[in-house]
């Protein structure tokens, strides 16, 4: 099989589509040792199966084969790219944990004095100050006692709706350690929200609940496993979401990773068989197995916070905002410096020539922040735009989907098709005659699918190929015997033969 590898590889780099038959009449190899080289190439290269009208079992490694776990220039563009705003958010996030211990809080002293040295001044009294400067502060040292916990994610995850009435899971932010405060208000997750975070979240917005990269993977070998060691194309799509060529590679992979063998049926349905995976000597379950249709994906959010909470938060960055322009308009346009001197027990404060620097970091340095402070948000908005429209038809596709498999593919005319998604909802929104075509020309791509317009120019859709597919699997389960599971060990290396 040495011998085969290169020479194989060498005639797959100039077609990159082929079948086992194909390459043994090309290199002169015996038919099973080629299908065994091929698949030590499934296992070096990205490769996906086709099967074609005739029913042959198609290895397609694309007309550059990529190996396996390399990645494109715009997949690096894109993780170079997200390197760099992660690294961002980090300076930022010190930045604005800098900002609202340092600059609020002498702001606040700075306004403090000045009202109560003109209180003083009016009144002649230095004592009037009394509690009510002391109550300020410590609701500042409250507030800011919490600008050091880094971490603002819960242990779990709660459900919220979108606007469409889309229901996704949403982290649970970790509780206030501030007591007393907002104790009238709702007691939702996001009134409860640390304030620091809702500060975080306004400018980058609240992290997304991420799909587990290896989730699909535990998924289908749980599927596997408890459907007699069969899964089908089908199968794959449906429990993942992926389009035929997608399916179609990670079929490759499962057949790879897990000892599988690709066969066709009579009905050119292309399945995996894992005969061996199917057998289990735990009693553990695995992963949960969860169709696409039943998961949601999550909204792009802009805050996630209260509005009495968002106000909160821009109004102290205001705060910061219009200080820092009241200090650059101070004094021939810029304080050179500042200094607190005493006449008579009143505090008052004067400019002269001893530090320029104060004028940048108590002007010019506030001022850029807050504004960075309100521009990333906006700029979060406009981009979240496309976003949440590939969101929103990707989710009206898993409940067009969900009714199509669900039915095994049998023909479903539009208006049945759309009567019915609009009678099966669980406050979902009602999807219109147009939304529908629209998402049903792509899932005809999909899902093999045809559209058949009758003489009474009525739009019927039918997925022959999806029907096929579901029946063959069904008969393959059918005519295999349940695998034995948890056999009883009959050797064991510590206590010898049993």
């Amino acid at each position: 099989m040495s011998d085969l590898l290169p020479q194989i590889e060498k005639e797959l780099k100039k077609s990159g589509r082929f079948s086992a038959e194909d390459m043994s009449a090309l290199t002169g190899f015996e038919l099973n040792e080629t299908k065994r080289t091929i698949e030590l190439l499934m296992k070096k290269y990205v490769c996906s199966l086709q099967v074609n009208e005739h029913g042959d079992l198609i290895y397609n490694f694309g007309k550059h084969p990529v190996a396996r776990g390399s990645k494109s220039f715009t997949e690096y563009w894109s993780d170079f790219v997200n390197l760099l705003w992660r690294a961002f958010q980090v300076v930022f996030k010190v930045w604005i944990t800098l900002m609202l211990v340092v600059y609020f809080v002498v702001f606040v002293v700075i306004l403090i004095a000045g009202v109560v040295g003109l209180t003083a001044a009016s009144k002649g009294d230095s004592n009037s100050k009394g509690s009510g400067i002391g109550s300020i502060l410590s609701i500042i040292v409250r507030l800011f006692a919490e600008l050091f916990i880094w971490n603002q994610l819960g242990k779990g995850t709660y459900n919220r709706t979108d606007k469409f009435g889309y229901k996704y899971k949403n982290y649970t932010p970790k509780p206030s350690v501030i007591s007393g405060l907002g104790k009238k208000a709702k007691k939702s997750s996001e009134s409860k929200k640390q304030f620091i975070a809702s500060v975080f979240d306004f400018v980058f917005g609240p992290k997304r609940v991420p799909f587990d990269p290896l989730g699909n993977r535990k998924e289908v070998a749980t599927f596997i496993r408890k459907n007699k060691g069969i899964v089908t194309v089908a199968e794959l799509k449906a429990l993942a979401g992926w389009n035929e060529e997608q399916a179609g590679q990670f079929m490759t992979e499962c057949l790879v990773d897990f000892d599988g063998d690709g066969y066709i049926t009579d009905n050119g349905v292309l399945y995996g068989d894992f005969k061996d995976f199917s057998r289990s000597n735990t009693k553990q379950e695995g992963a949960d197995i969860i169709w696409y249709w039943n998961e949601y994906e999550p909204d792009f959010v802009l805050s996630g916070n209260t509005t009495a909470r968002n106000v909160g938060v821009v109004a102290m960055n205001l705060f910061n905002l219009v200080m820092s322009v009241f200090i650059l308009n101070s004094g021939a346009g810029a304080w050179q410096s500042m200094a607190a001197i005493d006449t008579g027990g009143v505090p008052e404060f004067t400019v002269n020539q001893s530090g320029s620097w104060l004028a940048m970091g108590l002007g010019w340095v506030p001022l850029v922040f807050s504004l960075l402070f309100f521009l990333i948000p906006v700029l979060r908005w406009v981009s979240y735009i496309p976003k949440r429209k590939k969101r929103h038809i990707a989710n009206i596709k898993k409940r067009l989907v969900k009714l199509i498999y669900l039915r095994k593919g049998k023909k479903v005319g539009l208006t049945e098709l759309k009567d019915t998604v609009n009678k099966n909802t669980n406050g979902e929104e009602n999807l219109d005659t147009e939304i529908i075509e629209q998402t049903m020309t792509d899932l005809l791509h999909d899902w093999n699918g045809e559209m058949i317009v009758t003489d009474d120019a009525q739009i019927i859709y039918e997925f022959d190929h999806l029907r096929n597919e579901i029946k063959d699997a069904q008969q393959l389960r059918r005519n295999r015997k349940e695998p034995k599971q948890n056999s009883e060990i009959v050797y064991d290396t510590k206590n010898e033969e049993l």
